[in-house]
This record gives C-alpha cells, structure tokens and sequence, in this order.
C-alpha cells in the first residue's frame, strides 16, 4: 500500500514502509527525470555495497540516487533507534572464570569456591558467579540485532529499484519493468522472487505457454495482487539473479550495481555470522576426542598381542600401558572441553534470540498481527520452545560431521582387522540411512505442523484467560475448554506421530550395531579364519565405536530438524515490518505552531487532514501442490544447463482454480458413526492443519479527520457505537497505519 503525496516521511524499517516513504520523498524528482532509453546494461549479481548504515556523501541529482539515499537514511535512523533501546548494559566485573589460567580452565579448578560453599549449605543467589561479559545476553543480542538489521537492509534493497527496465539473463534481447520483489504467499514460494512487467518477453517464457500452463499473469499471482492488475497478462516471477538492469544514465548503473542481490532473512545464518565463536571453538575439542577414540582400538590391539606373544618386555608392556593412559586422559580433557565449550554456546544462542525476539515485539508494526498465525500465543511458544531448540542444536551440532566421519575410520580400521567381513557393517550402514531419511524426512513435516498447532492451543488459552471475566458472566467455560481441548487433541494426534519417527529412528539405530558384531565375526569365522584375541577384542571395540555414531545420528538429526524449522517461525517474525514513528512528538509540533502562527496554546494531540487505515486478512486460495522427484530437484539447483532444468509447473497463475472442498451434507464427508467418523476427523484436523497463506488489504476506517485536543482540558468525543472513538485513541498509541496528514 502507497502513501497519499501529502504524507510524512517516517521513520521506518529496511521495507516496504521504508520504500514507500523514499518514494514519497523522491516522487517529484522521479516524474521530472522520466523513463531514460536502453543502452547499457548492468548485471544484478554485482555483490559491491557500501557498509550498511554509511550515507552516500556524493552529490547526485538522479531519482535513483536519491531513492537510495532516502533509503540509508531510514535504515540508519531505526538503527540509531534501536541502539537508544538497548542502552549502554550494566557494569562488568571480572569473575574467577575470566581472570582463570589455562590450566584452571582445563581442569576447572576456577570453580572451587562456589562448589565449597555449596557444600557448606551456604551458596547464596548473590554468590552465583555471573556471566562472563562475551556470554551476557546484552552482548549477545546486540551482535545479533546488528547482523539481522543488515540482513534486512539487503532483504528489502531492490524495493529502490522498482520501476527500473530489466533484461533477462537467458534473453538479452527481453525488455521489462521491475514491478514488484518480495516472498510471494501463494505457489509455494520459499525464496525471493521478482514480478516484472515484458514489453518484449524472454524466449524461453514464451516456450513455456500452453494449452495447460501458462507463467504470465497481470498482477494477480494465484488469488494473490503484488501490484495493480494490468489490461494483459504480460507478468512473469523471476529470480533476481536471473534479470539484468537496462539503464543509460551512469550514475544509476552504479547505483544498481551497489545494491547486491536482495535474500531470504535466515537466522540460522545471522547467528552464525554474529556469534561464530560459540561454533568454531567446538572444533579443537571434538577433533581432538574423535582422533583419541579411534586410536584405542589400536592400542589395545597392540596391547593384546603383548600380552600373548612368547617373550614379552617390560618395556613395551610399560609404554603400551602409558599410551592407553595418556590417550585416554587427553580424550577426556578435550571432550570435557568441548561439552564445556558447546553447553555456553547453547545458552549464548538462546540469551541472544530471547534478545532479538523481545527487541522485535518493541518495534514491530500493529498491522503485522493482522495476520492470523501472528499471535501473542506465537511469541510465547517462540520464546518458551523455539529458542530452547536452538541450545539443545548447538549441543549435538558437531555430531553432524563428527559421526559420520567416526563410523567411516571406524569401519577402515575394521577392514584392516577383519578383511572383506568389514563390508557387512558397510552393508548395513547403506541401509539404514535411506529408511532414516524417509523418516526424519516424515518428522520434518510433522513438526512443522506440530508447531502450528502449538501456536493455536496456545493463541486460544490466552485468549480465554484474557476474557475470564466474560466467560465466567455468560457461563462460556465449556465452549472455551472444548475449543482448547480440541485444539490439543489435534496437537497430541501430530506429537504422537513424531514419537512414533523417533522410536522407529532408535529402534533401527540401537539394533543395526549388535548384529553389525554378530554378523561379522560370524562371516569372518565362516570364511576360514580363527577368533584369536587380538582379532576379537580390538574389533568389538570398533564395533562399540561404530554404535556411538549409530547412536547419536537420530538424536542429533532430529534436533537438526526442531532447530532449522524453530529457526524459520523466528526468521518469519523477525522479517515481519517495523513501526514507524506515525506519531509525531507534541513538543516540536507546538513550538512550530508558536513560530508559525503565535499560538501560545498548549496541545496535547493534534490530527491533521488524517486518514486512518487497517488491514483485513483475506485468506488466498489453497493452491495443490506440485513437488518433483529428487533427482529433478538436484537438476534444478545444482545443473547449469537450461536444457537440463526441469520447470516445475502447476496451475497457471493467472487462471488458477482452488480445490472445492465438498459440501458439509456430501457423500464426500460423511456424517455417519463408525469408520466414517474417524475418516471425518482426519478430514478435518489435515484441513486445521494446513498452512493458510493471507493477503493483507486496506481498508479506510477514517478519513479527513481534524481535532485539536487541549492540554489540561476535558475534550469529549460522542458517537454511536462503531463511529471511531476507540480508533482515535488507538491511532494516538500507533495501533493504527496514517496514511494521510499527521497525528
């Protein structure tokens, strides 16, 4: 939605809002400069830009330029604004831990004292040693609020470049304007995509039109508008990497090729980014324990033919048993370290997300709650589960690398004992890793639709303890509890279902290791060759290795999973818009009125020519979806060949048509006891379940509204129920966008 010409700039986020108040600031400019012809053109992949927050100091009289000129401004100033909000931290002093030796850290001896208060029954809160200054959740949040800013800035960059003519990469001979970037909500959209508008469309888009499918449309995506429908379908989605920008004008060109190419938010990567210690320093600690691990196997091999050879040394017995402890003392040390290491990564992850995610409920737009899945229940379940995930990932994340490498020395060392009888564990190590696929591939999709229904049980509990007081008066209780109720049956029908995943993961993950041993001393004995003990012992060693990965590959993956889906509800809140500053401050507005006019009266709020808007949640058309076949996709994102690309085609987006879902009393939903009940239910909970997509579409509550409100004075507004008094107030606290004149 646009701003009217006679709206404020404002203050506002990397965005939409942050785009349109540029283009309110630079729309005289652009109508004087006008469309310039096609000479030159620029590559959008140009990954070139200045540091984020940095104000173009040159003089430039383009539309472009001072489009994205307006643009840094506003990204600076909500970064200015939500350092104010962070404020400077509280005072540091150095606890034992920070001014702790090497060795003490090693063997921790640093923490002695408070273990002896403890003992004495004497630890007090005001005795815990407190965090270190790296690890405090204000240092945390802070480093991760500044990644995300920027990854936002860059997510919403190309909004300065709508209206410019783009080529396509595949066809330079195309021509077309950039008319619109962002996520599209319908197709199944998961990255950033680009509308353009062809005069002169790519060769191969027109290939693709057939009797069946065409990718044009006219600003209507699958129900969806991302800009005024044009007279023809003549719009296409592209990638952004995929388009070139056609201009003549130098200054512009360079302009563009400063803005790199605008990407998804991913908190996965942000945190990563801010916060890299909490990762790389795992490494040292882990590698070190992998490599102690798989040489005991080997000692103890040495060690076993020690002990029955003919004439055995003093000397070679006391060094054997001297490596075994050595070994065996390192590897300790490092796993301590890297248990140590990873459990305060955990809690600096979820000290900087409960951070970040408090920092975004102070800024974000009113309007972003108007969607339904953005609730008050979301933020808590964020913050009490989501968050969690995180530290419980970081625990185990070294695993992912870490087992698979273990099991793959694990078996080499196995086949140097046992010769061609290692290739059983091979064996059976193929085959258990595709049915663990399909499994966590399975979980996956439940948790995403568990955390779903977690949202709305919690979303409805809130809102019948927020409206206790109406329930009790009109006797609602029951309705309420049946809604709650039903909302967790539902939950519990998807929770069980992942439990079944993860018994099916360890029951095939704890049973493949013992029959890896059975089977394979089995054959090596059946292939001729005798169990003497230093075959015996060293390979049921490797074998127990090999079972750790077996293992830990369920449980680390499965928490892969809960972390990389509680990272997107995040990422998705965290993308949603900030607020401007709709509302003016009093102070400044009375001092320019005393200027102005000579008015020596006091205001306390003034409305302006003002035109109030919300958003109406409209629900888009649930779209079937077309999925390809593995193979397909690695083509997709891996082959450079066009020709070797297959397109994923579906409905046509300009005359797309929404599955009819059967009327209540059909035959298709039945009404009737038994099977059919239980098939109802089904029916239903996958219908609950599915992840609607909304549009969100103006609508004018108010318009030309003018009121000046003294201060110190009584000012009563009377209306008739539904006239906007609560709007006024509400507008007043920023609940409400201002579209036109000034509050």
């Amino acid at each position: 939605m646009h701003r009217s010409e006679d709206a404020q700039p404002q203050e506002a986020m990397p965005g939409r809002m942050l785009y349109e108040d540029a283009q309110v600031v630079e729309k005289d400019a652009a109508t004087r400069d006008g469309d310039t012809s096609s000479t030159s053109i620029l590559s959008s992949s140009s990954s070139s830009s200045s540091s984020a927050g940095e104000e173009v100091v040159c003089v430039s009289h383009s539309a472009l330029a001072k489009r994205k000129r307006a643009y840094d401004r506003s990204y600076s100033s909500m970064s200015r604004r939500l350092r104010e909000m962070w404020g400077l931290g509280e005072p540091y002093t150095p606890m034992a831990e920070s001014t702790a030796t090497w060795p003490q850290r090693l063997y921790y001896t640093w923490i002695s004292e408070y273990i002896q208060l403890a003992k004495k029954e004497r630890m007090q809160v005001e005795d815990l040693p407190p965090a270190r200054r790296t690890d405090r959740a204000h240092e945390c949040g802070l480093k991760l609020s500044a990644v995300t800013q920027r990854s936002l800035s860059r997510r919403h960059g190309w909004s300065v470049l709508v209206g410019m003519t783009v080529a396509s990469r595949r066809d330079r001979l195309s021509r077309g304007t950039l008319r619109w970037v962002g996520v599209p909500q319908s197709g199944g959209y998961h990255e950033i995509m680009a509308a353009v508008t062809w005069t002169r469309p790519p060769s191969h888009r027109v290939a693709e039109c057939s009797a069946e499918y065409s990718p044009f449309f006219r600003g209507l995506f699958y129900g969806e508008t991302l800009f005024a429908p044009e007279a023809t379908d003549n719009s296409t989605l592209e990638e952004p990497c995929s388009l070139e920008f056609i201009t003549s004008d130098g200054e512009d060109a360079a302009v563009a090729a400063s803005i790199p190419v605008p990407r998804r938010i991913s908190l996965v990567r942000d945190l990563f980014v801010a916060l890299p210690g909490a990762v790389l320093w795992q490494f040292p600690g882990k590698i070190i324990g992998d490599i102690c691990t798989l040489t005991l196997p080997i000692l103890l091999q040495k060690y076993v033919v020690y002990l029955t050879g003919e004439s055995p040394s003093w000397s070679s017995g006391l060094i054997l048993v001297m490596a075994l402890f050595v070994v065996q003392a390192v590897q300790s040390a490092a796993l301590h370290s890297y248990y140590y290491i990873s459990i305060n990564g955990g809690l600096r992850f979820r000290s900087a997300l409960t951070a970040v995610i408090f920092e975004k409920c102070l800024v974000v737009a009113p309007k972003s709650f108007a969607i339904p899945e953005m609730s008050t229940g979301r933020i808590i379940n964020m913050v009490s589960t989501d968050v969690e995930r995180a530290d419980e990932f970081l625990q185990f994340c070294m695993y992912l690398w870490s087992s698979p490498m273990v099991a793959v020395f694990s078996i080499f060392l196995l086949y140097r004992l046992v010769g061609w009888s290692a290739l059983v564990a091979v064996a059976a190590l193929s085959t258990t890793l595709p049915l663990n696929a399909l499994v966590m591939r399975r979980m996956m999709r439940l948790r995403r639709r568990l955390a779903t229904t977690t949202d709305a049980r919690v979303k409805a509990t809130n809102e019948f303890f927020s409206g206790i007081r109406i329930a009790k008066f009109m006797t609602w209780e029951p309705r309420f509890i049946a809604n709650i109720e039903a909302k967790r049956d539902i939950e519990l029908q998807y929770l069980k279902g992942v439990q079944v995943c993860r018994v099916l993961t360890s029951f095939i993950n704890d049973a493949t290791p013992p029959v890896m041993i059975a089977v394979v001393l089995l054959l090596y004995h059946i292939l001729g060759h005798e169990l003497t003990p230093e075959i015996v012992f060293p390979a049921i060693s490797l074998l127990a290795i090999i079972r750790m990965p077996f293992m830990m590959i369920p449980t680390v993956v499965t928490s892969a999973v809960q972390f990389l889906v509680s990272m997107a509800r995040i990422s998705a809140f965290l993308d949603c818009e900030s607020s401007p500053r709709s509302v003016m401050d009093i102070r400044s507005y009375n001092t320019a009125q005393r200027a102005s006019a000579g008015s020596w009266c006091e205001l306390a709020a003034v409305f302006e020519n003002t035109d109030i808007t919300a958003l109406v949640p409209v629900k888009l058309p649930r779209l079937t979806q077309v999925s390809l076949s593995l193979t397909a996709r690695l083509m997709r994102r891996f082959c450079c060949c066009d020709a070797c690309r297959p397109e994923k085609k579906g409905q046509s987006p300009a005359q797309f048509h929404e599955p009819q879902q059967p009327p209540p009393n059909s035959p298709a939903t039945p009404t009737t006891t038994g099977s059919n009940n239980i098939n109802e239910k089904k029916r239903r909970t996958k219908d609950v379940l599915a992840e609607d997509r909304f549009e969100l579409l103006p609508k004018n509550i108010l318009r030309a509204v003018s009121i000046e409100i003294p201060k110190g004075k009584l000012t009563v507004i009377i209306g008739p129920t539904g006239s906007g008094k609560t709007t006024l107030l509400a507008a007043l606290l920023g609940e409400y966008e201002v579209t036109h004149g000034r509050v």
